[in-house]
């Protein structure tokens, strides 16, 4: 047997942060990770508004982690930006470009499902709930673009994996 795969834990601090994030395998052995957490409007969304899905208003956390199977080489940098499209239906796609030291990149991975978690809570003793949503998706690469300083240019396609989102706030 051969492959690659992940496990993840979630532990929701409360209030949580939004976050933007995707990890993808690709057929070759390569590796793509993406991170991006925020605080902004999307904190609203469901908990009095419905706004829709938008960039990052502040970021607090962004991290991207490439690892390229057949050069052996990996490239991580902190300059990531999601922007999140919605597709129709509760389907996304994210749109994420960046970069590190000496290379930048650009992804487009879009979702074919969907699951949510949703979590309640009733604030004190006031007549009103706080609502926070997790949201995750299987989804696909189409294609990962990484481009060097030195002019070396990498493209891995046809990614497999996951992406998430998630807004509101718990109290």
């Amino acid at each position: 047997i051969s492959g690659t795969s992940y496990f993840q834990k979630i532990l929701l601090a409360v209030p949580p942060t939004q976050w933007y994030w995707g990890i993808y395998h690709f057929a070759d052995g390569s590796i793509a990770t993406y991170m991006q957490a925020f605080m902004g409007r999307n904190m609203l969304r469901d908990n009095w508004l419905k706004t829709e899905l938008k960039k990052p208003s502040m970021s607090i956390f962004r991290d991207i982690f490439v690892y390229h199977a057949p050069s052996g080489r990996v490239f991580e940098g902190h300059d990531v930006v999601v922007e999140p499209k919605k597709m129709g239906g509760n389907l996304y796609e994210h749109k994420v470009c960046g970069g590190g030291k000496n290379f930048t990149f650009t992804l487009n991975a879009k979702a074919y499902a969907h699951a949510c978690w949703s979590f309640e809570k009733c604030i004190g003793i006031l007549p009103i709930c706080s609502t926070f949503k997790y949201n995750e998706y299987p989804a696909v690469i189409e294609k990962l673009e990484l481009k060097t300083d030195k002019g070396d240019k990498i493209v891995l396609e046809h990614g497999w994996g996951n992406m998430e989102n998630s807004w509101g706030f718990l109290l």
